[in-house]
């Protein structure tokens, strides 16, 4: 069907991934893998055919991924942005395996790993200040080590000649006992890399402090936060009524003979091809889908007699994007509660609801409700036209 282009799966991915989060933690996996392999190949001597192939194969695949954003976002300057640190990590890549800056290659590969690594995390981990560093420090000390034992085991006089005795020396860096590991590194690129882990290591103890005394203060105002949390909702929604986006009584729905709930983010979120775009992009696109494939429109196809209300939660879309015709009988209902506790709230034995949550669709059928799954959302139409 046009509205999910019949592919509704099992999986759920929220607003809170879907677009430029999810792309960039599809990149971080390929590009950490990719790195990974190409390290411990060196490290442990494995080469060879299966391990060349596996290390080709992810590159392929980053360099894929990389292509298809840059196709989609037409070649403008927010994909190639978007881009560029996968670019970065591709071409360091081919510079270590070929040595094109010669002994310095190997040494730009793990610096242009560290920026791919540092730029995608922070795609992927937003709204925590304290675990994006953490993270940070964390896979720099595990690549740092790893490079370090690379440079050392070619070194006849060096203690240091696994990955192994790199990750001790690093931890004992990071958590302060490295006067108890006797190994030290003993040439100029396996120095540099220590001093890279030892300065991560200072930034690790401030991170930890740092998170430790926010923790001490959050505790302290959790007993404000359900009043904070009602307070805010109660501006949204004052301010939008006051833009004319949320009439006074929109939260009330009509009392007519079929009624329709559509839990908006549980169809969008099951579709693969709404994954990689902004939420609000995907929910005005299956809108104007819905109101084009069901013949919501003005004239004989709607008499009054049933209305169909999209359900989706402020925050994820802004209501002046939603632009639907009132008497077309799609009403999209913007609500600063959850959706699924918005539908239980006005829902009646009858009504139809269109939601993939398992725990919500079982609640509904014991109240007599017709449960539609995404994946069946072509049965709407036959709803709409049998009690029509």
């Amino acid at each position: 069907m046009q509205v999910t282009s019949g592919q509704v799966g099992r999986v759920y991915v929220s607003h809170a991934w879907a677009g430029s989060r999810l792309r960039s933690a599809v990149r971080l996996a390929l590009g950490t893998a990719l790195g990974v392999v190409t390290l411990l190949a060196h490290i442990l001597d494995l080469s060879g055919v299966p391990v060349d192939v596996l290390g080709g194969v992810v590159w392929i695949a980053l360099l894929a991924v990389t292509l298809v954003l840059l196709v989609r976002g037409g070649f403008r300057w927010p994909a190639w942005r978007e881009a560029v640190p996968s670019i970065l990590l591709l071409v360091s890549i081919l510079v270590a395996r070929f040595g094109w800056l010669g002994v310095f290659s190997g040494d730009a590969a793990v610096c242009c790993f560290i920026a791919f690594y540092l730029i995608e995390l922070r795609g992927v981990v937003r709204s925590s200040p304290g675990w994006y560093a953490a993270l940070a420090i964390t896979g720099i000390c595990v690549l740092a080590s790893l490079a370090m034992a690379e440079v050392e085991a070619e070194e006849p006089n060096a203690s240091i000649r696994d990955g192994g005795t790199a990750l001790v020396w690093a931890m004992g860096q990071l958590f302060r006992f490295g006067s108890l590991v006797q190994e030290r590194p003993v040439t100029q690129t396996g120095g540099f890399f220590g001093v890279v882990i030892i300065f991560a290591g200072v930034l690790f103890s401030a991170v930890m402090l740092s998170a430790v005394t926010a923790w001490v203060v959050r505790q302290g105002g959790q007993g404000n936060r359900e009043r904070d949390e009602e307070r805010y909702r109660q501006h949204v929604r004052d301010a939008l009524r006051e833009a004319g986006l949320l009439p006074d009584g929109s939260d009330e729905v009509e009392d007519v003979e079929s009624r329709v709930f559509i839990n908006v983010e549980e169809v969008v979120g099951r579709v693969p091809r709404y994954w990689w775009r902004s939420r609000a992009l995907a929910t005005q696109e299956f809108l104007e889908g819905l109101t084009s494939e069901f013949d919501l429109v003005p004239g004989e196809s709607f008499d009054g007699r049933r209305r169909v209300y999209a359900v989706v939660q402020a925050g994820v879309v802004s209501p002046g994007d939603l632009d639907t015709d009132p008497a077309s009988g799609l009403s999209v209902v913007v609500t600063t509660e959850e959706t699924d506790r918005w539908i239980d709230g006005r829902v009646r034995e009858g009504d139809a609801v269109v939601t993939g949550n398992a725990a919500h669709s079982a609640r509904l059928a014991e109240s007599g409700v017709v449960v539609i799954s995404p994946s069946a959302l072509a049965s709407l139409a036959d709803h709409l036209t049998d009690t029509a």
